[in-house]
């Protein structure tokens, strides 16, 4: 019985030392797989109101990846992207943050759609020292929020101001009714459009606001109606700003209406119809213009998903393209990545030139766009 013992333990050793060391080949071979890839976490919308924007995302973000893959990658590695949808509501986006925080191989984080969704993620990745590139994100607390993060749009204050001075000064529509969705995108384009035009001679007639999802917009466009406005601007989405329009002219109510780059979408046109017609927006990207990049772009965007690609989509692939550049210098190291963004130059894209301030915002040229026969062509004087 002892000797049984004696061999029973020896096997049991050889066994257990087998099984570890099996243990040990397999962990060298995933490892290994892991060491032929760079990961890249990307968080949006993918459920919810604004689903189709984050698909966007989505979409442009793996068209630009699947490209440098096609080249070969980055030092022969393959860049994966890995997504999560945080449904537009900032809970979401902060546990998708720890989620990605605590995966040693996602070496850079693009998104989210929302200013409250990402605001939500930042100090989490900050803390894990991960870059964040913004597809889009414009409202001025973002601007400066952390050192890891940067955004390929202007913040709000710039958009406003330019959409401002547009109607302002160059259109005279002296009186404003400005409209906003009670977020911090909207709050920041309501600021902005507020302060310009009280402090250039401007008169703001109205200014209501109103909650996400809402669908009623009867007793604004009351208000507003009475106040007889020249303008209405509107921190708005174009789902929210297509229901406007609707229903003010379903009341007899014909209001000019502009907007920043939110409302620069064909899903806009597409909501509203005819009621559509004539909205100012400023933006950096309309595959009507007439552009090589843009061309290139949207075909190749079109062919891969059968639909025009959204000006978030184009904002999405410039954004995918630049972090792709920091990783090409920084490697697998969120923090050369990081430094390496930080230090980038100009970018020229599809949507333009990009080059990142020091609060993260861009310098951007701004297009002014107006819809003229169901399509968004640039204002000309």
């Amino acid at each position: 019985m002892v000797k049984f013992a004696k061999v029973k333990k020896k096997s049991l050793v050889a066994l257990s030392s087998l099984l570890v060391l099996s243990s040990l080949v397999g962990c060298q071979a995933n490892s290994s797989e892991k060491e032929g890839t760079i990961k890249v976490g990307l968080v949006a919308p993918l459920s919810g109101a604004t689903a189709q924007d984050g698909k966007s995302i989505l979409n442009a973000a793996q068209l630009a990846i699947d490209e440098v893959n096609k080249e070969g990658g980055i030092n022969k590695k393959k860049i994966e992207l890995v997504y999560e949808d945080d449904k537009g509501e900032p809970k979401e986006a902060a546990s998708i943050a720890n989620k990605y925080s605590s995966d040693k191989d996602i070496m850079a984080v693009i998104g989210s759609f929302s200013a409250s969704c990402t605001l939500a993620g930042i100090p989490i990745y900050t803390k894990a020292k991960i870059p964040m590139m913004g597809p889009c994100g414009s409202a001025p607390a973002l601007s400066g929020s952390s050192e890891y993060y940067r955004k390929v749009t202007p913040s709000d204050l710039t958009t406003g101001t330019e959409l401002s001075k547009w109607m302002l000064k160059d259109l005279n529509y002296k009186k404003v009714a400005i409209v906003y969705v009670n977020n911090d995108y909207g709050k920041g384009v309501a600021e902005s459009v507020d302060n310009f035009y009280k402090e250039n001679g401007g008169q703001v007639v109205a200014k209501e606001s109103y909650m996400p999802k809402t669908q009623d917009f009867g007793s604004i466009i009351t208000k507003v109606k009475s106040k007889n406005p020249d303008i209405v601007i509107m921190g708005s989405f174009y789902g929210d700003a297509g229901a406007f329009l609707k229903q003010a002219h379903n009341v007899g109510y014909n209001p000019k209406v502009a907007g920043p780059t939110p409302l620069l979408s064909k899903s806009l046109v597409d909501l509203a119809g005819k009621d559509a017609e004539g909205i100012f927006t400023i933006g950096s990207f309309s595959t009507n213009l007439e552009n090589e990049k843009v061309k290139e772009f949207a075909e190749k965007y079109k062919k891969k998903y059968n639909q025009d690609p959204s000006s978030f989509a184009a904002y999405s692939y410039d954004a995918t393209k630049i972090l792709i550049e920091g990783i090409k210098k920084g490697g697998n190291d969120r923090e050369k990545i990081n430094e390496a963004l930080k230090n980038m130059g100009t970018y020229t894209g599809v949507t333009g030139n990009t080059k990142f301030e020091k609060s993260g915002d861009a310098e951007k040229n701004l297009i002014r766009f107006i819809v003229k026969d169901g399509k968004f062509v640039e204002w000309k004087k």
